[in-house]
């Protein structure tokens, strides 16, 4: 059983294909999966059960026959947390698979990026009308394209109890 996996967009990661095992697969949450089932029939359909680890209720994605392809089903789903998949398919005749193909789906964590100011200083001191420089360090675990940082005035008050 093929499975391509598609991270979403703003990773910049790859497309990766693989195959469904024992072990565990292992993506980003909103990660879209095409699973492709080839069999020594021809396949008239297939479905995969997907049973979420934690909160929710099991869906099932439809496998449609391949085009020009005969003894090959695919079907696609989005996968945004842990989960168990079933997989069965039904040949032509209307007979099904003896086993169901199983698997299962970890999500990677995805960490918030960080941005550190390296100048100006702690201590900076500035006037009215001053242009300070600004130097940032932003970094994320899939990459930083933009960083965007908005003027912000502060007006300091000092409070005297009496």
């Amino acid at each position: 059983m093929e499975v391509v996996e598609q991270a979403p967009a703003y990773t910049g990661l790859a497309e990766r294909k693989t195959q469904l095992a024992d072990r565990p697969l292992r993506m980003l949450p909103g990660t879209r999966l095409t699973l492709t089932v080839t069999s020594n029939r021809p396949l008239a359909r297939g479905r995969v059960r997907v049973t979420p680890l934690g909160r929710g209720a099991p869906v099932e994605v439809e496998l449609t026959p391949v085009k020009g392809q005969t003894n090959m089903a695919a079907g696609a789903l989005e996968v945004d947390q842990p989960a168990a998949l079933e997989i069965s398919v039904t040949d032509i005749a209307g007979l099904d698979a003896q086993q169901p193909h199983r698997g299962r789906v970890e999500m990677l964590e995805d960490r918030p990026p960080r941005m550190t100011v390296l100048e100006p200083g702690r201590q900076a001191v500035a006037t009215p009308g001053q242009v300070i420089p600004l130097r940032v360090r932003a970094e994320d675990d899939f990459g930083v394209t933009q960083v965007q940082v908005e003027r912000v005035q502060v007006v300091l008050v000092q409070v005297v109890l009496v």
